[in-house]
């Protein structure tokens, strides 16, 4: 990520029953009303980018700096009880 972002740490669920937890970003000139799930939703593409990943897949665990995870796999999103955080 070259940009100024702010960050929340996520957990995402996909149909295939693995989950990947990472940093979703966006714009440090976002506005703190916006909420991560107001954010997720604008995300176009049909990808959503996660970085300093953590992935849980058939009993293992493996660490990845970035992801694009396809919204079509999603099953569902653990959204962070905090907002943002500046990076």
């Amino acid at each position: 990520m070259d940009k100024a972002t702010k960050c929340c740490r996520l957990t995402i669920w996909l149909k295939s029953g693995s989950s990947i937890s990472g940093e979703f970003h966006t714009s440090l000139g976002t506005t703190s009303s916006v909420r991560p799930s107001d954010a997720l939703r604008e995300c176009k593409g049909g990808f959503l980018v996660l970085s300093k990943t953590t992935i849980h897949e058939d009993n293992e665990t493996r660490q990845q700096q970035a992801i694009m995870v396809r919204l079509d796999a999603i099953s569902y999103i653990e959204l962070p009880e905090t907002g943002w955080r500046a990076r």
